[in-house]
Formats: C-alpha cells, structure tokens, sequence
C-alpha cells in the first residue's frame, strides 16, 4: 500500500512540473500550428463515460477537437458588477492560447483520467474560480472553469453547466492556477478595439504567424513592441 501511494504521489509530481512548464511556454510564445494536426492529438482521447453521460456531445466535441484553446483569469462577480464577464464570471486578464502539447496534457488529464476526478461525491465547499479556459471548434465553444481551492471542475454549454469533484488532485489545480496566473496579462475587449476576429491575437498578428513557423508571443523587442497597436488582448497595459 505504502509502495502504492508512492507511485501515486511521484506520478503527481511528475505531472505537476510538466505542466509547469508548459504554462510557462504557453505565456511566452505563440507556434503557428496546423490545423488537422491539432486535432489529431486529442479526438484520439478516450473520454471517460461518466462525462459523456453528463455532458452533452457537442461540448465534448469542442473539447476533444478544438481548434484553438484560450485562457481567462475569472473571479466571482459582485451584485453591482458592471465589467466584463464570462459565464457570469468577472473577467481579470487573459493567460494565452494553449500550445498543442499544454492543451493535450489538460484535456487528457481532466476528461480521460479516471483517478483524477470522483464521480461518486459532490463537493460541498463554496467554489473558487480561477481560471477560465475555452475551447473553440469554429463559431462554438466550450468552457472548463477551474476552481481552487474547492478543487472543481465545471463545464459550461449552451446555458448548462456540469460540475466536478477533484479534490484527490489538488495540487495539479493548485500548479495550473499558478502557472497561469504567471502569465496574466489585463484583459482588453476585442469588440470595443473593433476587431473581427475573437481572440487573443490582432488582425496584423495573424496574417504575420500564418507566414512565420513560430513568433513571440508578447513580443520580443522594443522595437516589436513600439509597432504593435495599443489595443487588443494581447497587449500589455
């Protein structure tokens, strides 16, 4: 039993520097990415049957072959909250696009593992939204929000919303809110900088990583910097 726990706890370790590190990329840099490989990686995922019984297909779908993956900062929102929110949740800054192999690790720990989440106990503990990530295939998407602690998932689509006990894997909760709040940057509306495309990225920055194998994300110089424009979700107040 000893011996058990053991393993348990280094396959946790493990798993928590990994993501680490990958969260740490995911602020630093944007790959530009194929789009049948992307979904590639995850659509292969078996998706464990008690989510499949719970959520509906479609958002799973998303899930499993999204097409890009975006990461929010969220808290709960006052009664008198007049900023931005996402499912109903106050918007705090924006943490990146997933990169490819970030985005497969969560998606394979959080809906393919079944000794990380306990289907049989609710939590009873009062929520704590931290980070907020949507997965797009599309014009539709899905949310995962991702409370710690009160370690819970909860899926979001189409007006319903799922919740989840991982309270057995809170540190991996605990690594992935820290890492992405690492990469936090404030949060500036797409629609109010009249973009037309709703992401992270400027017009200007996707026409330059579709040419470009790889790009920096927040910018790499000052002089990168001094070019960019002043509004958008990818830069810095």
């Amino acid at each position: 039993m000893f011996r058990s726990l053991l393993g348990a706890m280094f396959i946790t370790f493990a798993f928590v520097c990994s993501v680490s590190a990958q969260i740490s990329a995911t602020g630093n840099s944007y790959q530009a990415r194929n789009t049948s490989s992307r979904q590639q990686n995850t659509s292969s995922l078996s998706i464990l049957d008690n989510f499949s019984r719970t959520v509906a297909p479609a958002a799973l779908s998303n899930i499993r072959n999204s097409e890009t993956a975006f990461c929010y900062t969220v808290t709960s929102a006052s009664g008198n909250y007049t900023g931005y929110t996402l499912d109903g949740y106050a918007v705090t800054g924006f943490c990146g696009i997933l990169q490819e192999n970030l985005k497969n690790i969560l998606v394979q720990q959080l809906f393919a593992t079944a000794d990380n989440v306990n289907f049989a106990q609710q939590e009873t503990c009062r929520q704590n939204p931290r980070i907020m990530l949507r997965f797009v295939r599309g014009v539709d998407y899905t949310d995962v929000l991702i409370s710690a602690p009160c370690y819970v998932m909860s899926v979001f689509y189409a007006g319903e919303v799922s919740t989840f006990n991982f309270s057995s894997v809170s540190p991996i909760f605990d690594a992935i809110v820290s890492e992405f709040e690492k990469s936090r940057i404030d949060f500036s509306s797409p629609a109010a900088a009249n973009q037309v495309i709703p992401v992270a990225l400027t017009s200007e920055s996707v026409a330059a990583s579709s040419s470009s194998q790889s790009r920096e994300f927040f910018g790499s110089s000052t002089q990168d910097k001094a070019s960019q424009k002043k509004s958008g979700w990818n830069n810095l107040r």
